[in-house]
């Protein structure tokens, strides 16, 4: 459903709350930080939540903060940390006016806020998803919309439910096509910056939407759990081309689609379907394409070949084709990549 045009008078200026971690929430924030200087009858003044800094390193002696965190001190935000995973018995510390909170707003948060802090909040809470609520509710939607090979999605502009992640009543909702080619960062970035314009939207004409918002359908609720490395690797023997594209497109910017070579794990990089011209080959067989400087690798469907342009194997550096070629003396069409090591 797209977003209606219709005024509605602001009679309130907003101090909100923002909880956010990672890249996503970073263009809302930027936004809502844009929009405050230019109209302080709308958002008065916005405070940044976001989890502690995250410890590596031998020892967990290296700290690193959350990407809305550092943004947030470059837009010269102050910035509040809940302990980790849980709120507990967190209080939240008062705004630099001292005013109290009226808004909660979470964006790519992570964290389940309770219903007690949420209560805090005279206009308790909204959300920025990149999903069509109630489809993908959870931490993954963009990896599930690119996995499943969906042609449209859209963001969603929700109330924070008090019982559970994604299940609020919908304030604002968007759709939007998704290209066969687009891969998760390109997704990520457009879904991030149409998020920001529609929950300024949403502000502004806060009493229509509020007035105009419906309950999600639970009949047609699904789920978006995280995705692992384990799903980067692939079966020769039973994978679609459509399927190995999907993998690339989703998870390759994170978990490179994945096989064996010579009992060793290799990742592949620079992928495409192309149209075998040959006769078939045993699925995973290795074949060399010299004018693409690239490796073909023969698939179930024999109808098609995988093209790499680059690897890695582990513990390696990413290789070009050639270098891989020479490096590990391969000989045409007499390699293979394996489903299991």
């Amino acid at each position: 459903m797209a977003s209606m045009h219709h005024t509605s008078c602001v009679l309130r200026s907003f101090n909100i709350a923002f909880f956010g971690t990672d890249h996503f929430a970073i263009p809302s924030l930027r936004r809502l930080v844009q929009k405050s200087k230019e109209n302080k009858e709308l958002i008065s003044e916005l405070t940044v939540i976001t989890p502690p800094d995250a410890t590596s390193g031998r020892g967990n002696k290296i700290l690193k903060p959350a990407p809305i965190k550092l943004e947030a001190i470059g837009l010269g935000l102050a910035v509040h940390h809940p302990p980790p995973k849980k709120f507990g018995a967190w209080e939240l510390p008062p705004s630099i006016s001292n005013r109290p909170y009226d808004l909660a707003i979470a964006v790519s948060f992570g964290y389940f806020i309770p219903k007690r802090i949420l209560a805090g909040f005279p206009y308790g809470g909204v959300n920025v998803h990149p999903s069509l609520l109630p489809k993908y509710r959870g931490a993954a939607p963009l990896l599930h919309t690119l996995w499943n090979g969906d042609s449209t999605t859209g963001v969603t502009v929700q109330e924070l439910s008090v019982q559970s992640f994604d299940a609020g009543r919908i304030l604002n909702q968007c759709e939007t096509p998704v290209s066969p080619t687009e891969d998760y960062l390109t997704l990520h970035n457009r879904l991030s910056e149409k998020g920001a314009q529609m929950l300024v939207d949403t502000l502004e004409r806060w009493d229509y939407f509020q007035a105009n918002g419906w309950e999600q359908d639970p009949t047609k609720v699904s789920h978006s759990p995280k995705l692992d490395r384990t799903c980067s690797f692939v079966n020769w023997e039973s994978d679609s081309p459509e399927l190995i594209m999907r993998r690339y497109l989703s998870l390759g910017w994170r978990y490179p689609v994945s096989s064996y070579f010579r009992g060793s794990a290799i990742q592949l990089f620079g992928l495409s379907i192309v149209e075998n011209q040959k006769p078939p080959k045993c699925p995973g067989t290795l074949s060399f394409d010299t004018d693409n400087k690239a490796i073909l690798v023969s698939l179930a469907d024999s109808r098609h070949l995988l093209r790499a342009t680059h690897v890695k194997m582990a513990n390696k550096s990413k290789l070009a084709i050639l270098d891989f070629i020479n490096g590990y003396q391969l000989s045409d069409s007499s390699d293979k990549l394996t489903t299991e090591n």
